[in-house]
């Protein structure tokens, strides 16, 4: 985790005054002796109006909605830009600390009315909008949502467990699944769960394993609704970021398995 203590303001720094051509109010400057009424046009920053959320819990399985609307008195074009992180569970609006790489979530659609998926793993989450115009200026605000397991299938990677075997050391994540969306749930697996695993480079997921099928002979296990199951998989070696995923389907063993369960980010460091 990285502590990082974010500060809502832009303070911007003038070593003379900022000449904009295209923009804005005048303000009157009377030079006595070269030029007695040069006129200077200068642009204001855009205020944030109002700024808020459809709720203010999500479960990891939904989406929410926010908007955010703000003014220029230069009328320029605003442009919206997003951002979210997870953040302690004592944080609070005016003190927090940001997992600032992992579970952040995504925007799925952007502008005045942005539409947010949370990451996949519950607790609270930093929702910062920031607003600015054609010259530069901009404002931010921010807002924190709480993100919930309730009714949805979720794998969550808990703590790193250690044993030694033939002599070799191990390291296993322990995983609990929780069904909590669907009737029934056939996963793939035997007697554990047989998660694959991506990795993160330069912001995309790439596959980093693929769990082997061979050594199923009963068919994966079933998991009903209101379960929780317990497993566990082994921790890459190299240092990174990753996620797991899983294969089902809400039918039985011997069908194909057409959907995928992701877990929450996990980071491997030396």
């Amino acid at each position: 985790m990285r502590n990082m203590k974010f500060i809502l303001s832009v303070n911007f720094v003038f070593s003379s005054f900022l000449i904009i051509s295209s923009c804005g109010s005048e303000d009157q400057i009377t030079n006595g002796k070269s030029y007695p009424n040069l006129k200077i046009k200068t642009n204001q920053p855009p205020t944030i109006v109002s700024f808020g959320s459809a709720a203010d819990t999500v479960s990891i399985c939904g989406t929410i909605d926010f908007t955010c609307h703000a003014q220029d008195p230069d009328n320029d074009s605003l442009y919206y830009e997003w951002a979210s992180f997870k953040i302690t569970n004592d944080s609070s609006g005016e003190d927090y600390d940001v997992f600032y790489n992992l579970n952040r979530g995504e925007f799925i659609r952007g502008g005045e009315a942005a539409v947010w998926q949370p990451g996949k793993l519950d607790g609270k989450y930093l929702i910062l909008c920031n607003v600015h115009d054609k010259a530069g200026y901009e404002v931010d605000t921010s807002k924190i949502v709480n993100v919930t397991l309730e009714g949805c299938l979720s794998a969550i990677t808990g703590k790193v467990t250690y044993s030694v075997i033939d002599g070799y050391p191990n390291y296993y994540l322990d995983i609990t699944l929780r069904n909590y969306e669907y009737t029934q749930i056939t996963l793939q697996g035997e007697l554990h769960i047989r998660p694959h695993i991506e990795k993160k480079t330069d912001d995309v997921w790439d596959l980093y394993y693929s769990a082997d099928n061979s050594s199923i002979i009963d068919g994966p296990p079933q998991v009903n609704f209101g379960e929780v199951f317990h497993s566990y998989w082994w921790v890459p070696s190299e240092q990174g970021q990753y996620r797991l995923f899983i294969r089902f389907n809400t039918g039985h063993y011997w069908e194909p398995l057409t959907d995928t369960l992701y877990s929450n980010e996990f980071e491997v460091i030396e």
